[in-house]
């Protein structure tokens, strides 16, 4: 069996299945130096594999984790994460404490450090790969398939505007930023993007917890843009296989947090096929850009093609026709020169992607 809790600003349980059980655990976890102490509250009977995954930003550049202890638990060397396995739990209303010891640092570095605790997450990656396969159905999907709105429920007005795209060629990158400032100008409503370079610094600070607080509010809907790339990403997530960029940047990973936090949450939101939709440019091969775990949400817009449809998904209204066009302009500008990129370089991702 495994464990699992999110602790700090986000919750403070989660659900966790397993064949034949939902259970929902009560945990805490906190810095008490040297230690990382994380309690969970009225485990069952039995034996346990606890994993304790630290949100940081800072872990993957190689600044705060150097040398831990922690890096030892794990098999693949993961900075970030914790694990502890084979943990008998013999009282089921007791409670267990499991902690680790982490190195000596400067009490600058351990500010630091406990600024990052601030959200804890212990990812079940075992069990997270099995449920999702039990939870994710497979509906078909094609090019140009629209959204029906029958079993949807409808969200808040005003809702916020969740941005996610991997990191691809400046063509693209260019029509992205046109396309947020679409969404800004035309919807009035505030766009979370971790590309807009007005948040750089917030995200090099706390990206994971800023991605998470942000999909996780009621009103955000999220716009998940299906490119190769993110095929390669999703593709690493559901084989175990890691794939990175030639060069790399430090919000690779906060995107990556972010992919995973939305994968994991379209298998179980009640409400997904309101928050969560599907978007792709259109050029040359982008009809199969599909993202096997947003399969079912049965909605893929094509960009530009579907620009009214999907405005009018986010307002939650008939398709959008006044003070569309008066911004869609530059942002199809930038559309056909991605598409007259792509079409004369095919093989472009093979100088992004290692």
């Amino acid at each position: 069996m495994f464990a699992c809790c999110i602790t700090g600003s986000i919750t403070q349980h989660c659900n966790w299945l397993r064949q034949d059980t939902d259970l929902s655990l009560q945990c805490s976890c906190d810095w008490k130096e040297p230690h990382l102490e994380c309690t969970f509250q009225d485990l069952p009977v039995g034996n346990y594999c606890v994993q304790v995954e630290a949100l940081d930003t800072r872990c993957v550049r190689d600044t705060v984790w150097v040398n831990s202890s922690l890096i030892k638990k794990m098999n693949n060397s993961d900075p970030c994460v914790w694990e502890i396995c084979n943990l008998e739990i013999k009282n089921e209303t007791g409670r267990y404490k499991a902690t680790t010891e982490h190195p000596k640092r400067s009490p600058l570095s351990w500010l630091m450090v406990v600024f990052a605790m601030g959200a804890i997450a212990a990812v079940c990656v075992s069990l997270y790969m099995r449920a999702k396969k039990n939870l994710i159905q497979r509906y078909p999907n094609t090019a140009n398939t629209l959204r029906d709105d029958g079993p949807c429920e409808n969200l808040i007005e005003s809702p916020q505007v969740f941005l996610l795209y991997a990191r691809d060629c400046l063509p693209f990158m260019d029509a992205m930023v046109e396309f947020r400032n679409l969404l800004e100008r035309t919807m009035d409503v505030k766009v979370f993007d971790i590309w807009d370079d007005r948040r750089r610094e917030e995200m090099d600070a706390n990206g994971e917890i800023w991605v998470l607080n942000n999909i996780s509010a009621e009103n955000t809907q999220v716009v998940v843009m299906a490119t190769p790339i993110s095929q390669i990403f999703e593709n690493g997530f559901l084989s175990g296989k890691k794939r990175g960029y030639l060069e790399p940047d430090s919000r690779d990973d906060i995107f990556l947090s972010a992919l995973h936090t939305c994968i994991r949450m379209t298998a179980t939101h009640s409400n997904r096929c309101r928050k969560f939709m599907v978007a792709r440019m259109n050029c040359i091969g982008c009809n199969e850009n599909i993202l096997t775990s947003f399969k079912p949400l049965c909605t893929i817009y094509s960009l530009p093609i579907h620009l009214d449809h999907l405005l009018s998904h986010i307002h939650n209204s008939r398709p959008l026709q006044i003070g569309v066009q008066r911004y869609e302009g530059p942002f199809r500008k930038k559309a056909e020169e991605f598409e007259k990129y792509v079409s004369m370089n095919q093989s472009y991702i093979e100088d992004i992607i290692n």
